[in-house]
């Protein structure tokens, strides 16, 4: 595989929807593990994507994400109502804000070793 594309190869975190994929897990599961492995993934992506000079696409990476997860929601509301007491889109929304304060807290560590 040649480099420029082994480079993107990270975005593709981006195309599963993955605060549905969290609250699928949560849902079955009962645990915490895959909120904090997607979590800490998250952080190593904004890391990356500071790193390398791609904040581009970590922000149309994370408009797709929202777009799907929201959609999702719409789509399989009775999911949601199955575990959680709240408002399907208010779980949605804290999660979605979550994992963007993950990205960002990992983009801010990624300035220090951005390359030149």
């Amino acid at each position: 595989m040649s480099k420029p594309i082994l480079k993107q190869c990270i975005y593709v975190f981006f195309l599963i929807p993955y605060i549905h994929l969290i609250l699928l897990i949560d849902f079955h599961l009962h645990s915490l593990f895959g909120f904090i492995v997607s979590l800490l993934l998250a952080g190593g992506i904004g890391f990356y994507a500071r790193r390398n000079r791609h904040m581009k696409g970590l922000l149309i990476g994370n408009l797709f994400n929202i777009g799907m997860s929201y959609l999702l929601t719409f789509l399989k509301k009775d999911l949601f109502f199955l575990r959680h007491l709240t408002y399907p889109y208010f779980v949605v929304t804290a999660l979605i804000f979550l994992f963007i304060i993950a990205q960002l807290t990992g983009s801010f560590w990624g300035s220090f070793f951005q390359k030149k």
